[in-house]
């Protein structure tokens, strides 16, 4: 009976990887292997396999591929930020690291090492939020 309850307290302890996390171990080696160019970034798309404990459909995981709204900044290209005639950040930037908002359409779609990526113009980029999950 002690043993049940140990190995259930084990189980209960286990953290979930933080999306960050999953993102840099898919990408691993790889991302040395490209660069970011002009005023472009390199975002990576969170996937989320399971609410809570619930597993999600595959369907559901590849959702977020098309439609997720967020992304990891993995990349900024050298332009990237820097005030233009046609468009002006005051002094905002996202950098890399940071989780950044913007509309799917507005990115080129990417795989690499099996994790989703975007490649999207500075401009592109709505926001800065604190956390892959708070827009939607």
């Amino acid at each position: 009976m002690q043993a049940q309850a140990t190995q259930a307290a084990k189980l209960t302890t286990i953290k979930s990887e933080a999306p960050e996390e999953i993102i840099r171990r898919k990408i691993g080696d790889a991302k040395g292997s490209f660069t970011a160019m002009g005023n472009l970034l390199l975002v990576a798309i969170p996937m989320q396999e399971k609410i809570g404990s619930i597993l999600l459909a595959d369907s559901a995981i590849d959702e977020n591929k098309w439609q997720g709204a967020t992304g990891l900044v993995l990349q900024c290209g050298p332009g990237a930020f820097v005030d233009r005639d046609e468009r002006k950040f005051f002094g905002q930037r996202a950098t890399v690291g940071d989780w950044v908002f913007f509309r799917p359409a507005d990115g080129l779609l990417l795989d690499i090492n099996g994790q989703p990526c975007r490649l999207i113009r500075d401009s592109f980029i709505f926001g800065i939020s604190s956390s892959h999950d708070l827009i939607k």
